[in-house]
């Protein structure tokens, strides 16, 4: 396939261009360790637009770690202000929404959402104890359908891309916790804990919500990533685990810092960076998955090295739901850019650059 140039700001990329027929835009959106966001066509490689947040959305060290939501031609995401911006996307670039920015109750942040249903998952402080986790429409946010108060903080919040099912990581109980969204935005809590051995990290869902994994804090002897089925009736039970730093060298070997499924739900991939012959760098690798046994490959099927990651989980791996590419942001090039791998072979297709992106951190793609 040839490549074709295409320019991001004042850079100039080389990547091959894929079309998907007449397909609809497909947005992608960057964040890294400034106010700056990016968004891109996944479909026809191109830059759709960028955008800074005001000096008061970051905090001294950018947006590091952004609460953010992509849902079709509109992100949500919460700045360390504790207000929530809606921009808008469209091919003629990105813009705010006439309704940004919005205060929601109790310092809300918004967490996640799913294309089946309407509603979006909102994180806040609870006016007694714990934090409240509330499903608000995403049409008007400030409106909340339900809610369900944790008195222990939990740290992240998943809709699966079936709408019904959500994915609750408590880095204080170190679980993971089930629950269930019906049609009308009726949240409630399924009882059904998967407790875990050290700090979940990060939590994925596999496409089709018959399977997950988390990423767990450290190495062996009981790190790395665990999957696990979900049932819905039954709850959520342990699949295989695997520790994905068999290239590692010495004690300052690579720690995971995120996971992502395949769009097929065939695949999973997992981010990681350490210290290897003196130097930072980082990795990505992609493991055979089974979602009906929650299985993970014993050995990695490839693995690239793709510069330096974050630590702490974070979307820092970006998976096209059309299946062809895997996006994963490289904070250690100079100047910052997302690298473009086959999510099928690992051949590196190309990258991302843009001179307001001197680090990026996390690649969202829209549900």
């Amino acid at each position: 396939m040839p490549d074709f140039p295409r320019s991001l700001g004042t850079q100039l990329v080389t990547t091959p261009l894929v079309l998907s027929g007449c397909s609809p835009m497909n947005p992608g959106l960057i964040t890294g360790v400034n106010q700056t966001v990016v968004a891109v066509d996944l479909n026809s490689a191109t830059q759709i637009g960028a955008i800074t947040l005001p000096d008061a959305a970051a905090t001294a060290e950018g947006l590091q770690a952004p609460v953010i939501a992509v849902r079709g031609t509109r992100a949500f995401l919460t700045g360390s202000d504790h207000k929530t911006y809606i921009l808008n996307i469209s091919a003629s670039g990105l813009e705010f929404n006439a309704t940004s920015p919005l205060s929601l109750p109790d310092n809300g942040e918004v967490l996640d959402s799913a294309s089946a249903n309407p509603w979006m998952l909102v994180g806040s402080s609870a006016p007694t104890l714990g934090r409240d986790l509330g499903v608000n429409n995403t049409l008007d946010l400030t409106i909340e359908v339900s809610s369900i108060n944790f008195w222990n903080r939990f740290a992240q919040a998943i809709v699966c891309d079936d709408g019904e099912t959500v994915l609750v990581r408590s880095t204080h109980d170190d679980e993971v916790r089930l629950l269930n969204l019906d049609r009308g935005g009726q949240l409630t809590d399924t009882g059904h804990v998967l407790s875990v051995a050290r700090e979940p990290e990060w939590i994925a869902c596999a496409p089709g919500a018959e399977a997950g994994a988390v990423l767990l804090a450290g190495g062996e002897p009981a790190g790395g990533v665990l999957a696990f089925k979900i049932d819905r009736r039954r709850g959520l039970s342990a699949g295989t685990r695997i520790n994905p730093h068999a290239h590692a060298v010495g004690a300052d070997g690579p720690i995971s810092n995120s996971i992502a499924f395949a769009a097929d739900a065939r695949g999973l991939f997992v981010r990681s960076s350490g210290i290897i012959g003196g130097e930072q760098d980082g990795w990505l690798e992609r493991f055979s998955f089974d979602p009906s046994t929650a299985t993970i490959g014993d050995s990695p099927e490839f693995t690239v090295r793709a510069g330096v990651s974050f630590r702490g989980g974070r979307n820092q791996v970006g998976v096209n739901p059309e299946g062809g590419d895997v996006y994963v942001p490289n904070a250690s090039y100079p100047g910052g850019r997302v690298e473009i791998f086959d999510a099928a072979t690992g051949a590196r297709r190309g990258s991302i650059e843009h001179p307001d992106m001197p680090a990026p951190v996390e690649f969202i793609i829209a549900k």
